[in-house]
Formats: C-alpha cells, structure tokens, sequence
C-alpha cells in the first residue's frame, strides 16, 4: 500500500536493509539449532525459546530472499526504463533536427516560389500591351499562366 513511499529512499539503503534482513534471519535460524542443541538436556525453557527464535529467523529469512528477488527485478525494470529513456531522448533530438531540416527546406522551397511569382508578375506587366491589344486571349498569356500554376516550369 505504501511501496511507493521507497522510491523517496536511496537504492543502496533499501539493498543495505534488505541484505541485512536476509542476514538476521540466517543469524536467528543457525543461532537458534545451537541454543536448541547446547540446551536441550539441561535446560527445559531455553529450548523452547530456541524453537520460537528459529521460526522467526526462519521468518525474516525467506521474507528477505522475497525481498532480494522484488529488489532484482526492481532494479532490472530501472535499468530497461532508464535505456528506453535514453532511446527516446535520441529520437526526440533527431526528430527536432530532422524538423529544422524540413523547417529550412520548406523555407527555401517557398523563397523559390516567391521568386518565381514575382518574375510572372513582371513578365505579365511587360506583356500587359500585348495581352490587352485585342479581345482574344494570346498564347504569351497562356503560356505564362500555364508556368505560374506549374511552379515555373514549361
């Protein structure tokens, strides 16, 4: 329910934390068996503990191995999350590049254009007396206007 709240602490305290579980309860296990060996004969009460520390100590060791396996695969979707962000941020600096790229292309493309409309502009004025002298349409008109919608081209 609060697992989120470990993402506010250091990755080496948790790895500390859990290794250190892992180690208690293996102390705790291999600790209580000699208590229970060294006392059963004598003592009745002491092995009794023996066995209730040898459960717990065998508690906290499996939940330790549980932790260590949850820490692993932690760790192992942070390094994938880490190399996917590393991928992205690749492809969001190409995409920005090839952007420019298309931003300057489309710029010179449209210079181009600019420059072609203003030489028709030219020509159709320099034309004007020729076009305008009868009422048909001459073929330097037609001819210009085909150019202008084809982009300069004959």
């Amino acid at each position: 329910m609060l697992w989120f709240l470990l993402d506010f602490l250091p990755d080496g305290f948790i790895q500390w934390c859990i290794h250190l579980l892992v180690l208690v309860g293996l102390a705790m296990t291999i600790g209580s068996m000699f208590i229970y060996k060294l006392t059963h004969r004598w003592l009745q009460s002491i092995p009794m503990l023996a066995q209730a520390i040898k459960a717990v100590g065998i508690l906290l060791l499996v939940l330790g191995i549980f932790l260590e396996g949850g820490y692993g695969v932690e760790m192992a979707w942070r390094a994938k999350v880490a190399e996917v962000e590393a991928k992205v941020a690749v492809a969001e600096q190409a995409a920005k590049d090839a952007n420019t790229q298309m931003q300057a292309q489309q710029q010179a493309k449209q210079h181009e254009i600019e420059q072609i409309t203003a030489d028709l502009k030219k020509q159709i004025g320099s034309q004007k007396t020729v076009i305008n002298a009868t009422c048909k349409l001459d073929p330097i008109a037609i001819d210009l206007y085909n150019q202008a919608v084809n982009g300069g081209k004959k």
